[in-house]
């Protein structure tokens, strides 16, 4: 069932993606996705066992249950369900159908990422730039519903989009490894939101009952991600197409207007190459002009595809992914997702929000913290919550908080990046690695995180 149905509390929850957690990929052998290139070239680390959750699931759904969360977010893999171009392998779907059936047993609702910045390699690094990539997602997501639906009822389609778009063909931080390629990107990024909209199409024909949401980040500029959602869901707003480029400058004004905040220092912030796909964006009234300046124009299918799709927006919830206090280095930055939800239910008043906030403790490399220390997960989970019940004392629909993640995973190229509640041992263990005690730092997060849920629900939600 929908999480919204459990209780009229807020729902606390922990995440993890399937790259990042289960390991067995794109070693000899092995399943591979589209970081298998980069992996065996050296250009990232190897993910190898990553956290095992692959070979023992159980081992970290007891410990989510013994947390106290009632939800947990995973990924199923595509490349390890078909690894190869129509070889569907049922044994892994068993695999994945038997998690969330032990999820359920647990009393933890599951909600399943579809796609978390990974594809079957054989689909090639270029994917989604591709013109029928909206519509081969939509027919792998129809056979994991079919597979998986009795065990599940929440979905999350694609996450992240405009990271998606912006790190394979903007900055080039995941594969292919494009850099400056705008139009390029707003080629993906439409092919993306299309992708979601026939895979939600999908997904309802085939479990009407079920929730089916769509992962944003929440940066501050609007055409990175924030635009995503204004462009899904305008028809249900009554924009004609023919509005559009002026209603999504009033949306550009609005935002401004709702979450700005200048640096530390009193200056605009201002990040390049990111600013220019912003500065670029083909929609508003400098469209024709920034159209003029990319290779080529920017397509436009979205809107064709929103209008077979009926006038209800493509999604039951949003999955709001934010940074936290601590990897932010910004105290203030659970204020800053309070503000950028509330924007949101002003736009969209009946769509539920889930909030995923991650804490970084520190970086570790080979073994050794880099850089300067950041304060404990504690703080920055208190943070979160003070600033979501604030947010919820004043009618925005946040209905859970989920941490990212229950231990230490591989981060999309490294192993570096610390959010685990539980810090992972990679020199010991019997298969090489061993959950520790305690996070990364040395603190309990694990029991803080378990008090702050305790405390949160005694008082019927957050803060």
């Amino acid at each position: 069932m929908p999480i919204a149905d459990n209780d009229s509390g807020l729902h606390f929850g922990v995440s993890s993606t399937s790259y990042g957690s289960e390991g067995g990929l794109n070693g000899p052998g092995e399943p591979a996705n589209n970081w298998v290139l980069w992996e065996h070239s050296g250009h990232v680390e190897p993910s190898g066992l990553a956290c095992d959750g692959w070979a023992d699931p159980s081992s970290w759904i007891e410990r989510a249950q013994a947390l106290g969360v009632d939800s947990v977010t995973l990924g199923v893999e595509w490349a390890r369900t078909e690894p190869a171009d129509g070889a569907v392998d049922a044994a892994a779907i068993d695999r994945y159908a038997s998690t969330l059936a032990e999820l359920r047993r647990a009393g933890i609702e599951p909600t399943v990422e579809l796609s978390h910045f990974t594809h079957p390699w054989w689909l090639g690094q270029e994917f989604w730039l591709m013109p029928g990539s909206p519509e081969r997602f939509a027919r792998h997501v129809a056979e994991m519903t079919r597979a998986l639906g009795e065990h599940c009822s929440n979905w999350i389609t694609i996450a992240e989009p405009a990271a998606v778009s912006i790190n394979g063909w903007v900055t080039g931080r995941f594969p292919p490894g494009r850099r400056l390629a705008v139009a390029d990107r707003y080629a993906v990024l439409d092919n993306l939101l299309c992708a979601h909209v026939l895979a939600a199409r999908a997904i309802g024909e085939l479990q009407p009952s079920a929730a089916v949401g769509m992962s944003t980040g929440c940066s501050r500029v609007y055409d990175f991600d924030r635009i995503c959602l204004d462009l899904l869901a305008a028809p249900s707003l009554e924009v004609a197409t023919a509005d559009l480029d002026e209603w999504i400058a009033l949306r550009r004004r609005e935002f401004a207007a709702a979450l700005a905040r200048p640096s530390r220092s009193g200056a605009p912030r201002r990040v390049s190459p990111l600013y220019l796909a912003s500065a670029l964006s083909p929609y508003g009234p400098t469209g024709g002009r920034a159209q003029r300046r990319l290779r080529r124009p920017s397509p436009r299918r979205l809107q064709r595809v929103l209008a077979e799709s009926g006038a209800a927006p493509p999604f039951n919830f949003v999955a709001v992914e934010h940074p936290g206090a601590l990897a932010a280095g910004d105290p203030a930055a659970a204020l800053g997702v309070a503000a950028w939800c509330g924007d949101l239910a002003d736009t969209f008043p009946t769509v539920a929000i889930r909030v995923s906030g991650a804490a970084v403790a520190g970086r570790v490399h080979n073994g050794a913290a880099v850089g300067e220390p950041l304060p404990s997960r504690r703080e920055a989970i208190a943070a979160d919550l003070e600033g979501l019940g604030r947010a919820r004392r004043a009618g925005v629909p946040i209905e859970s908080y989920s941490y990212r993640s229950l231990v230490d995973e591989y981060g999309f190229g490294s192993y570096e990046l610390r959010t685990g509640l539980y810090g992972m041992d990679r020199a010991r263990g019997p298969r090489g690695i061993r959950w520790l005690e305690t996070d990364s730092a040395g603190d309990d997060a694990v029991g803080a995180y378990a008090k702050l849920i305790e405390s949160a629900r005694a008082q019927g939600g957050a803060g």
